[in-house]
């Protein structure tokens, strides 16, 4: 992440709080083969730049593969959606994630969002709408319609106007996607209401002056309380009203929903005193407030995705 990327984070505007949910049909996306024991990757290895054309512009997506070309089993997918103001290249180091695809044997898909403040039309994204919309749905297309690529295994996650977009596109409706993790920006509202219940790990700090944990009133828009926000959607996926609660470390808190509805998962991170960071970031950026060492949030998603070493 740039010098000039970080201040831009701190720009974060309205779109970050102001979604609206819809519906969307992935009925005609290509698929991968799902099904080979043996399979030769993709995409070369390391990071690759690639491209799709959106209404005869070309839109860049950046793809972190294995090393290996020869694979045991087919490869999931995480889509991984960089904040405002930073770009696909910065969230890829940031958050680890890159390293750990090798490990893992998985494809990181990093979409570039456009224009001067690079940022993401959440708010589109939502209702299925937009040129963003039908960037990250033909991304997806590309991607998904891979020999060797997981049908089963594909999931979001992002970063602040990141996470956004990835909490967002679990109120599509039926999806291709099977969980999502967002850090340092969620949010619900009642258009959600008509989605199935949704697999959400979530992270956020108390100290975060960005996107404030308690919400409230910011120079570019008005917030509500994570907590507020994470029993909506509690309430959205069926679970127990009241989460169980276990201490990580000295300032980590995790909280966990139980009998949610279609075997759905509810999970939150809460980093005291945290800032408007990634738990465990590769580097740190200390104008954006403390970052955690208690807990990796790279290694907890995958895990809560099912992405494990081996």
């Amino acid at each position: 992440m740039t010098v000039r990327a970080v201040g831009a984070v701190l720009a974060v505007v309205v779109a970050l709080g102001l979604v609206a949910c819809g519906g969307s049909d992935d009925a005609e996306r290509p698929r991968g083969t799902g099904s080979a024991t043996t399979c030769l990757s993709p995409y070369d290895a390391g990071v690759s730049e690639h491209s799709v054309t959106v209404d005869g512009k070309r839109r860049t997506y950046l793809v972190a593969a294995p090393d290996e070309r020869v694979l045991k089993g087919t490869l999931p997918v995480v889509y991984l959606f960089h904040g405002l103001g930073s770009t696909a290249a910065d969230v890829i180091d940031y958050t680890g994630l890159a390293a750990l695809a090798d490990e893992r044997k998985f494809l990181l898909v990093a979409p570039a969002a456009k224009g001067k403040d690079r940022e993401w039309d959440v708010t589109g994204i939502a209702k299925g709408k937009g040129q963003d919309a039908t960037f990250i749905d033909d991304v997806a297309r590309e991607v998904g319609s891979q020999d060797c690529v997981d049908d089963d295994r594909q999931f979001a996650v992002g970063l602040s106007n990141g996470s956004g977009v990835s909490i967002a596109l679990a109120c599509q409706g039926p999806s291709y996607l099977k969980a999502y993790a967002g850090v340092a920006t969620t949010f619900y509202s009642s258009a959600c209401d008509g989605s199935p219940p949704a697999s959400i790990i979530y992270f956020h700090g108390t100290g975060d002056e960005v996107v404030p944990f308690e919400g409230g009133k910011t120079p570019a828009f008005d917030v509500r309380a994570v907590p507020d926000v994470l029993a909506d959607w509690a309430d959205h996926d069926g679970c127990a009203a009241d989460p169980t609660l276990k201490q990580i470390g000295k300032d980590v808190e995790r909280s966990t929903w139980r009998d949610c509805d279609d075997q759905a998962r509810l999970e939150a991170y809460v980093v005291d005193g945290g800032g408007h960071t990634w738990p465990d970031a590769a580097v740190p950026y200390p104008t954006l407030g403390k970052t955690t060492r208690t807990i990796d949030a790279a290694t907890l998603i995958l895990g809560f995705f099912g992405i494990t070493k081996g």
